[in-house]
């Protein structure tokens, strides 16, 4: 089906309350979600009250730079949901960046730490020039999971102990701090959601 078949479809389904049509139609447009702008996907959502389009809509307009967005897009996202897409995208703006700057501490060192002194400094030298490089450069930003898998393959550790390293990688796997974008977003759409 073609996007606009599918949307005539669903204006449809809704005009003679068919939801088992509807629900088949929310299908195909999920599983093609990929032709459609994710501000049609978000103009879709609201029009129709449809909560699992308009929460993938708003996680890629959250990934989508405010410049690409035209006038029209604007339009068909809503001021309301664009303020928070504005908000969303300022507030994980800078917790990228207080991440990229500020590496988790050692708080124990491992058995095999030789020099507790140099591993933290070395610590420090790598995760700034590692994730702040992989997190915040201006040509080709990586997303945190890219930068967390980059960082442990292609960087070196200096005087790190390798149970110091690896304690600091189970830290990571963990994600913790950089769950804190996906829990933010959750929470915005479930807000918007509510209000659908």
């Amino acid at each position: 089906y073609t996007k606009e078949e599918l949307q005539a479809f669903l204006a449809f389904c809704e005009q003679y309350e068919c939801e088992q049509t509807k629900e088949f139609v929310i299908n195909r447009i999920h599983a093609s979600a990929w032709c459609f702008h994710s501000a049609e996907l978000m103009d879709i959502a609201t029009t129709y009250r449809i909560p699992s389009l308009f929460r993938t809509a708003f996680r890629s307009l959250a990934n989508i730079s405010l410049t690409e967005l035209t006038k029209a897009h604007r339009v068909m996202i809503g001021l309301k949901t664009f303020a928070s897409v504005a908000l969303a995208k300022s507030v994980l703006d800078q917790h990228c960046r207080i991440i990229a700057a500020e590496e988790p501490h050692i708080h124990v060192h491992a058995d095999d730490c030789q020099d507790t002194v140099a591993c933290a400094t070395d610590w420090h030298g790598v995760w700034w020039n590692g994730m702040g490089r992989y997190l915040l450069d201006g040509r080709n930003p990586q997303p945190y999971e890219d930068a967390v898998r980059r960082f442990k393959t292609e960087m070196q550790f200096g005087r790190m102990g390798k149970g110091c390293r690896e304690k600091m990688f189970e830290l990571l796997e963990e994600g913790s701090a950089f769950q804190h974008a996906d829990h933010f977003i959750d929470d915005l759409c479930d807000y918007h959601i509510n209000e659908l």
